[in-house]
């Protein structure tokens, strides 16, 4: 090398090398290795210089190796992952998220791509359908993705509502999302991270439209319903019970023995039965406000795969035989099942 320097001209250098030597104990070590013409005492040499790069060549062999690691978790997750500039470009993106979407090579071409997945995070001109544009407010993952590079703050659980095109349909879905800030020097960038939570959202919608209804039907039910944990604890109570003898929800048995302690017997009476395994149906007097009433009192456990995870009970006014009669056929025929249904769903859900 230092034969090769001496014959090029002046200020001309040869590319740095890396090499291993042997020290005088015999260990290797990584070198780099420079060669340079200069002038010294007026005349032209040539300078060779050594570093010790061991360290730094370990370094950067342990970053290489991290880098690769990692990468393999991105691509293998299951979560959609993808890394977006300050001009909300998707520069990439792993592979759940390329096969979310029908069109995967489309999510790094810098453009409008991710619209595919973002909605309208890149149509600032042309949003889809909402017409606020530049002045948009509303999308709140927009709202986190500039919020997140401005300030640094990381967003999560951001539920994003979006149009996809899947199988070349248009397919609305939600989207569980959060932002984190990846910077180096002045470059910033943003990893955002993604979960398709739509099925989960249309069970806790279709949860709720049921939860709506059968409140609605036991609430309107011409006699009283009611439910108790494990705990004997009130959880289910309806109108009419309510109108009968107060509010009891989340109360026990002794809570009710402070203002009706001949009603509170009976009651831990026959729960004490429902509890271990009994169906309880009698005619019993409950005090309503004070005056001594006849009640169909039907008392039963809830059971799934033969366990008990509470009781139910069912308290009808018996103001006439006819009553009386519709009372038990109601009960026969609907109620029971019905209680069985609804406490079961409360317990599972």
């Amino acid at each position: 090398r230092m034969k090769f320097v001496a014959v090029t001209p002046l200020n001309m250098a040869l590319p740095s090398v890396e090499e291993k030597y042997i020290r005088l104990d015999g260990t290797e070590m990584e070198v780099e290795i420079k060669v340079m013409p200069i002038m010294y005492e007026g005349k032209p040499a040539v300078q060779i210089t050594g570093s010790d790069i061991t360290e730094k060549k370990q370094a950067r062999l342990e970053l290489e190796r991290s880098r690769k690691e990692l990468k393999t978790i991105y691509d293998n997750a299951p979560v959609m992952m993808c890394v977006v500039d300050e001009y909300t470009r998707m520069l990439f993106a792993n592979e759940a998220l390329a096969t979310f979407i029908d069109n995967p090579n489309k999510l790094v071409d810098g453009s409008s791509a991710c619209g595919n997945v973002l909605d309208c995070i890149h149509s600032f001109d042309k949003p889809k359908g909402c017409g606020h544009g530049k002045h948009c407010n509303t999308c709140v993952l927009r709202n986190a993705i500039i919020d997140t590079f401005n300030s640094g703050i990381e967003h999560k659980d951001i539920d994003y509502h979006t149009t996809i095109v899947k199988n070349k349909v248009n397919k609305d879905v939600v989207l569980l999302a959060s932002t984190s800030l990846i910077q180096q020097g002045d470059e910033k960038r943003l990893l955002l991270c993604m979960i398709d939570i739509t099925a989960r959202k249309e069970a806790e919608l279709e949860r709720a439209k049921s939860e709506m209804l059968l409140r609605t039907f036991v609430d309107n039910m011409p006699f009283g319903v009611w439910a108790r944990d494990l705990s004997n604890r009130i959880i289910i109570q309806n109108q009419r019970l309510v109108n009968n003898f107060g509010n009891i929800s989340n109360t026990d048995v002794t809570d009710f023995y402070k203002t009706d302690a001949d009603t509170a017997e009976k009651w831990d009476k026959t729960n004490r039965k429902a509890y271990a395994g009994e169906i309880i149906n009698e005619e019993i007097y409950y005090n309503v406000k004070g005056i001594p009433t006849p009640f169909q009192n039907i008392v039963f456990p809830i059971k799934t795969d033969n366990k008990i995870f509470g009781i139910a009970g069912i308290n009808i006014e018996i103001t006439s035989t006819l009553n009386y009669y519709l009372g038990q056929f109601i009960k026969t025929l609907i109620i029971i099942p019905f209680m069985i249904y609804y406490y079961r769903w409360i317990i599972h859900f």
